[in-house]
């Protein structure tokens, strides 16, 4: 006959393993590779991503994880961190590196690093356009043949940095 107490451990060790495994549903873990979102992301940095099945609810200035084929020449499917810049159906601009959204002007208090190409966008319906915040060093939508991701090549919106220590925190 098995105890009350042993019934509980065993109740709490396969609520744990469920917990643990919707987590794993909700949740997934990146570590960034490069230097295109300095200073805000550097290279090395542990980020938890929240998984979205559609991108719903998505807005500018959010740092959104997805799948890169095209846009990473030679390294297969990966995953990407960019911010997101453009909605379906935008008409992006720069006017003296100054970010121009359908003629209106748009602060970007996350970048310090500006530089490289810039050029015009057209975002087409159920698609996005993203920038690295680090302009000078970043290979994103300015540079890539397609510069549109689809929407159901997005994987998450990144929340926070769980790696380093040091760094620990809440990513804006």
């Amino acid at each position: 006959m098995i105890s009350n107490h042993t019934a509980f451990k065993a109740s709490l060790f396969f609520l744990g393993i469920l917990v643990i495994f919707w987590l794993k549903e909700l949740f997934f873990k990146v570590k960034v590779p490069t230097g295109s979102m300095l200073p805000n992301i550097q290279p090395g940095d542990h980020i938890i991503v929240r998984r979205l099945i559609k991108p719903t609810g998505l807005r500018r200035g959010d740092l959104v994880v997805f799948r890169s084929t095209e846009r990473q020449k030679g390294h297969g499917n990966l995953l990407m961190i960019k911010r997101l810049i453009g909605l379906p159906g935008e008409r992006i601009q720069w006017q003296d590196q100054s970010l121009v959204v359908d003629g209106k002007l748009e602060p970007e208090q996350y970048v310090h690093h500006f530089g490289g190409k810039t050029r015009d966008f057209k975002v087409p319906e159920h698609s996005y356009l993203f920038l690295g915040d680090n302009r000078k060093a970043s290979n994103d939508a300015r540079y890539w043949q397609d510069p549109y991701v689809r929407g159901r090549e997005i994987t998450g919106k990144a929340l926070f940095r769980i790696w380093p220590l040091t760094r620990i925190g809440i990513l804006k």
